[in-house]
C-alpha cells in the first residue's frame, strides 16, 4: 500500500468513526480490541478466558489468528474435551458487537459440556 493509499485509508478509518459516534452513537471502545491480526490474539484470549472463568473454572480459552480466512480461532479446553469455533474479524473490531461475542463464547462453553 503507497503512502497516498494508506493516507486516504486512514482518512476514510477517521471519517467514518466520526459518522458512527456523532451521527449514531456509537461508541468504539465497545470493541473487543483495536489491534489487528496477531497482535489482537492475546487481548481476545485475555478476554475470552475472563468471560469463562465466571461460566465454568475449568475451561481454558486458547486463540490465535488465521490470515487465511481473516478470524480468530478460539479453542476451548475442559479435560479431554475441546471445541473449536471462529470469531470473525468484523465480529471482533465492530463497534457494539461485543455482547454478541460474549453470548458466542457462553453458548460454545455450554456447547463444551454436551460433549461426549
Amino acid at each position: 500500500m503507497s503512502l497516498l493509499e494508506r493516507s486516504n485509508h486512514a482518512n476514510s478509518v477517521r471519517l467514518r468513526e466520526y459518522f458512527f459516534t456523532s451521527k449514531l452513537g456509537i461508541d468504539f471502545s465497545s470493541m473487543l480490541t483495536a489491534k489487528r491480526g496477531n497482535a489482537a490474539s492475546p487481548e481476545i484470549e485475555e478476554w475470552a478466558n475472563r468471560v469463562a472463568r465466571p461460566v465454568d473454572e475449568a475451561v481454558r480459552v486458547q486463540v490465535y489468528f488465521d490470515a487465511d480466512s481473516s478470524t480468530y480461532v478460539l479453542r476451548l479446553a475442559k479435560a479431554a474435551r475441546v471445541l473449536i469455533f471462529r470469531l470473525s474479524e468484523t465480529q471482533v473490531h465492530t463497534a457494539g458487537r461485543e455482547a454478541e461475542c460474549e453470548r458466542t463464547l457462553q453458548r460454545k462453553i455450554k456447547d463444551l459440556w454436551n460433549l461426549i
